[in-house]
């Protein structure tokens, strides 16, 4: 019997007639799947599915992107307000910051959380004295404006800092508040003062500040190893010390993005 199937067989091939041969089983071995997905068999049938930290349907797969901004956080849910959310510099896992975002409802804005906030940690002062008359103005900051992307801050917004004082320079301007990082006076000394301190987050600055004004003098020095803690002086007559660049007379809310800051890797 077998050698007449063999026969048959023989026969048919020769003939060109086709002969079935039978499917091979589903198998993940035979299944492609995107190279950050995984297959597994699921009631006989392999099945692709996306790693940890990535979306799509197995055969594609996409890199989840951390939030940046406030921006992505309001994309992701529609009902967040304002709050503390942890953002993530340039999408990266591995850079997470907490920030709060501001203005949910309308123009999402990042601040930075300051942790230390106490009457001699993170304020600004002008002095004063000399051709200041008054009491000397002292803005104390609890969060700082900052561009997500850049990781600059804009050291003249002021949403989330009090101040203190009021004074007349040179019986013309009427200073209030300060900018952040600003050390001031108008008396012939280095008697304005400042500090910036970024223990608790993790960023710190590797700024150079300027000495600007007339007869200027005093600045910056540096703290802690890891250039999170600064303290100011500044004066002259009149005179500031601020950061570097094209600030012209940085008092009230007169400055804008100058302080830049980077994670402590």
């Amino acid at each position: 019997m077998k050698q007449l199937e063999s026969i048959l067989f023989a026969s048919l091939a020769l003939s060109g007639c086709a002969v079935d041969k039978p499917e091979p089983e589903p198998s993940c071995a035979t299944t492609t799947c995107d190279p950050n997905a995984t297959c597994a068999m699921t009631d006989g049938q392999p099945t692709c599915t996306c790693n940890a930290g990535y979306t799509g349907n197995g055969e594609v797969c996409f890199a989840n992107l951390e939030p940046a901004s406030c921006a992505d956080i309001l994309a992701a849910n529609p009902s967040a307000t304002d709050g503390t959310y942890t953002l993530y510099w340039s999408n990266q896992a591995s850079h997470p910051w907490a920030a709060y975002c501001a203005n949910m409802a309308a123009q999402p804005s990042e601040y930075l959380p300051l942790v230390d906030v106490n009457g001699d940690s993170n304020f600004s002062q002008y002095t004063a004295g000399g051709d200041s008359t008054g009491t000397s103005v002292r803005t104390s900051y609890q969060r700082l404006r900052i561009d997500p992307e850049w990781l600059t801050v804009d050291i003249a917004d002021q949403t989330f800092a009090t101040s203190t004082g009021e004074l007349t320079e040179d019986y013309v301007i009427t200073v209030q508040s300060m900018p952040f990082g600003v050390a001031m006076s108008c008396d012939g000394t280095t008697s304005g003062l400042a500090n910036i301190d970024l223990s608790g987050t993790p960023f710190n600055l590797t700024q150079e500040f300027a000495s600007q004004g007339t007869a200027a003098s005093g600045g910056a020095a540096k703290q802690d190893a890891e250039g999170q803690v600064w303290d100011l002086t500044g004066g002259g007559g009149c005179g500031w010390v601020a950061p570097l660049g094209n600030i012209q007379e940085p008092v009230n809310n007169h400055a804008g993005y100058s302080l830049q800051l980077y994670f402590v890797e």
